[in-house]
């Protein structure tokens, strides 16, 4: 694989240079073949270059590898190091790229400034995929929905073999002007008032009974950046206060950026390593990775990468600006008991730190993203000429039987006491992943039906605690009152993951809740008190398919509590912005596809309908009808992968193909064919079906029907086989879909809430 890195690169010195060059390492060791294009501040931009603050050089260096057959780009993401407002000089080189991208983001922050958020969310829409060092970076991201969970991957920050060696400390201790066998502490890296070592100097001052012979040493350059705003000022403030305490003796200040062998010498004589950092959401360290692997115990303020990695003991976490509970830690972790405990948990802690096997999981990463060959037909073309007429003229290829049905039990292995599972290793559930409110959202309605369908009492018990999980994730996250926020991910051991806020699992709690309420069944009462304390807080400035999935919901609920057709028309505002556009290449109501695609479309065929606007129903139907054109390969689909789409040429090379996307059509169709009798729906859901059959590009099924399990994705050129909750879920609720139509009558007319009849001229039977 040709893998081509951009970010700063040595003879810059900073973290990001430091990082890419052993990235670069890393992958070479594991067999890539790898060109870095650097980041460079001096005005001289070359064809393999990029200048920071000169936007051409970002497109010329874009266009550069696209010619020269790379198969994946890495960027190394930091708002300092590229130009513009936030970095935003780097959207010209994504957007110029004709290869696949991967952001690793060495920064994520709960909340980031509007610029900031623009600039990442741009990003990762193009990006094939996301790499954060740590799970609650992952978890970041995620509550702000700024990329698709399946996107993003926990990658560790690594560390030099050389770390992790032997090395004789009577030379090294010379080479930084120490005595022989006293104790040491140190910090390293740039320097910047950020960095928080007044604190430890302070903390060592205190120390000065208890450790009379403590030394400290600071080694690092002033931070470029500063020294062009504001000199050595930092420097010297810590040198003053160092005299003031009297501890000039003690303080070894190293005015130089350390090279590797230099590092590895300190960190061998340090008996711990300081990072009193002031901000709170530093998401990663280079410092605290290096101290885990050469086996160093870490004092350190609580930042978010200090609170992942440390967890397990490798150090002592102190709040900021706590001096005396430094100076405390600081003597616990020098004292033998505490220190051998201490460099034991780190040792363990660096066991998968080491590049070469970084980088194995950064290539892994890479292959996932590495575009594959586009196949537009079916592999098997003799299976396409096979054709049967079943369901309302409806044809497939003959040996995909669809009059088959699938079984329950992999539904109840992922659902439990809680609620349901996110995640599956294969055929079992992964209690590491824990829950969330999307797929209680989306469990729910098939949970009363089977319970209705079946009389099945366990059916029963598993929609009691998933609607139960939902009053709490709402109650928990402050219900109306706190404008629509409710939490979402729960640990396995019952631990809210994630603070209350808006986004899409609101709106699909609100559609499975609008769902149950309109079967008029088991739990229709709880659904609907659980509604009333949601929708009120629901406003048409929501992002799209957290408007679309609650007016799903609205919709539903309105068939049988009539109300609910005013929260549809305070929403309306935002169903007339979702206008196809006029060009004919591209009449999607939005500049790219990404998830849950068809769900539009049968939010205004459906809304529409019920609030007897007919400019929604046709809006609607146009979306679906391009949609369809789109993904349709003979009597086969190919739907947009987990990438996204922006333009209709490059389907081949979207990503995988989501199971979700397969029911979504099929409810759209579903939609449309309720309201017009139109066969070609009747078609493109028995199609929809057969696609998890294995009538798709790949001729693989998706599913194990014996026990009713979705496969999560159908890849470039296999099927990933783990069966999660939204996998399974599609495939029930596309079945479900199927058999609805099976046995209903369609309706030539349609009866809105005004008691209007509308009768719907077919509009999709040239497809």
């Amino acid at each position: 694989m040709h893998v081509a890195i951009l970010g700063t690169y040595p003879p810059t010195r900073c973290g990001i240079a430091t990082f890419t060059a052993d990235v670069e390492r890393s992958l070479l060791i594991n067999g890539a073949t790898v060109t870095v294009v650097p980041v460079e501040c001096d005005g001289s931009p070359s064809a393999d270059s990029i200048e920071r603050d000169d936007p051409a050089s970002y497109l010329a260096a874009a266009r550069h590898l696209n010619a020269i057959g790379c198969d994946v780009v890495l960027v190394e993401h930091e708002f300092g190091i590229f130009g513009g407002p936030s970095g935003s000089h780097l959207m010209g080189f994504v957007d110029a790229l004709e290869i696949p991208v991967v952001i690793t983001l060495h920064t994520v922050l709960p909340n980031f400034s509007p610029d900031q958020s623009r600039v990442v969310q741009a990003m990762c829409a193009r990006a094939a995929g996301v790499t954060v060092f740590t799970n609650s970076a992952r978890q970041l991201l995620l509550e702000q929905e700024l990329v698709p969970a399946h996107l993003v991957h926990i990658v560790a920050h690594g560390a030099p073999t050389e770390l992790f060696e032997a090395i004789e400390t009577v030379d090294s201790r010379k080479g930084f002007g120490l005595p022989p066998g006293v104790p040491v502490m140190s910090t390293f890296g740039l320097l910047s008032d950020g960095k928080g070592i007044e604190t430890a100097i302070e903390a060592m001052a205190l120390l000065s009974e208890r450790l009379p012979d403590l030394h400290y040493v600071v080694a690092g350059r002033t931070h470029p950046e500063i020294v062009k705003r504001e000199g050595e000022r930092y420097r010297h403030g810590l040198a003053d206060l160092v005299a003031e305490r009297g501890l000039e003796n003690r303080v070894v200040f190293a005015d130089k950026f350390l090279d590797l062998e230099e590092l590895a010498s300190l960190l061998a004589i340090s008996d711990l390593v300081c990072t009193p950092y002031r901000g709170e959401q530093q998401s990663v360290s280079g410092v605290l990775t290096f101290a885990l692997a050469a086996g160093c115990p870490i004092v350190s303020t609580p930042y978010r990468y200090a609170r992942d990695v440390l967890a397990e003991g490798a150090g002592v976490i102190v709040d900021f600006g706590d001096v005396e509970g430094y100076a405390d830690a600081i003597f616990d972790l020098l004292s033998e008991e505490g220190g051998a405990a201490a460099r034991l948990a780190a040792r363990r802690a660096s066991t998968a730190l080491e590049w070469p096997t970084v980088g194995a999981a950064i290539l892994n990463v890479l292959a996932t993203a590495a575009p594959p060959v586009p196949v537009l037909a079916s592999p098997r073309p003799s299976v396409a000429a096979q054709l049967i007429p079943t369901l309302g003229g409806a044809s497939v290829p003959a040996e995909y039987s669809t009059n088959v049905t699938c079984g329950t039990s992999h539904l109840l292995v992922l659902c439990d006491d809680t609620g349901m599972l996110q995640h599956g290793h294969l055929r079992m559930a992964r209690h590491e992943e824990g829950y969330c409110v999307d797929d209680a959202g989306r469990m729910l309605p098939i949970a009363t039906q089977l319970a209705a369908s079946t009389g099945d009492g366990s059916w029963a018990l598993v929609a009691a605690r998933l609607i139960a999980y939902l009053r709490a994730a709402n109650r928990d996250g402050g219900g109306a009152a706190a404008g629509g926020s409710m939490r979402n991910f729960m640990s396995y051991d019952r631990r809210w993951l994630d603070e209350p806020h808006g986004g899409d699992h609101v709106g699909r709690a609100v559609w499975g809740l609008g769902e149950v309420v309109a079967q008029n069944g088991l739990f229709a009462e709880e659904a609907s008190f659980l509604l009333d304390e949601i929708v009120p807080a629901i406003s048409p400035s929501w992002p799209t398919r957290t408007i679309a999935y609650a007016a799903l919901g609205l919709a539903a609920a309105a068939t049988t509590e009539p109300r609910r057709d005013e929260d549809l028309d305070r929403l309306s505002p935002a169903f007339h912005t979702w206008t196809p556009s006029p060009d004919p290449d591209w009449s999607w109501c939005e500049q790219r596809l990404s998830y849950d695609n068809a769900r539009i479309a049968e939010t205004l065929i459906r809304v529409g309908s019920r609030l007897g606007d007919e400019d929604l129903v046709d809006n609607g139907v146009v979306l679906l009808r391009w949609l369809e054109r789109l993904c349709r390969r003979g009597e086969h689909y190919r739907f947009p992968g987990h990438r996204g789409l922006s333009d209709v040429r490059q389907l081949g090379w979207s990503g995988d193909e989501q199971p979700l996307e397969a029911a979504a059509h099929a409810d759209a169709h579903a939609a449309w064919l309720g309201i017009s009798g139109e066969r070609s729906s009747r078609s493109a859901i028995e199609r929809s079906w057969s696609w998890f059959l294995g009538n798709n590009r790949l001729a693989e099924p998706m599913c194990d029907l014996t026990i009713g399990a979705g496969f999560d994705g159908l890849c470039a050129s296999g099927v990933n086989r783990n069966c999660g909750a939204e996998s399974t879920i599609a495939l029930h609720r596309c079945q479900l879909t199927r058999m609805s139509v099976l046995t209903t009558e369609v309706a030539e007319t349609v009866t809105d809430r005004n008691g209007r009849v509308h009768w719907y001229a077919p509009a999709i039977d040239d497809l």
